[in-house]
């Protein structure tokens, strides 16, 4: 195998990995709230970060597809 082969295939690897994380994602911010106004809370600051990591990985991923941290945890 060459090491664009290599290159290739790895970059695919981490697409698979990063479409069955985009989908965990949407999975759990269409989750329904709970009753409970506490876990509403937790779950209300949850969501916020996951949608905060869903809108920021597709900029991360245009700058350098095989970045493993986002911008501001690199810096």
């Amino acid at each position: 195998m060459t090491k664009h082969e290599n290159i290739a295939k790895a970059l695919k690897a981490r697409l698979s990995e990063l479409t069955t994380r985009v989908g965990e994602i949407d999975s759990e911010l269409r989750k329904p709230l709970s009753a409970d106004l506490e876990e509403q809370a937790t779950d209300l600051e949850n969501q916020g970060a996951l949608e905060a990591i869903e809108n920021s990985d597709p900029k991360r991923l245009e700058a350098l597809p095989t970045a493993t941290r986002c911008i501001l945890c690199a810096a």
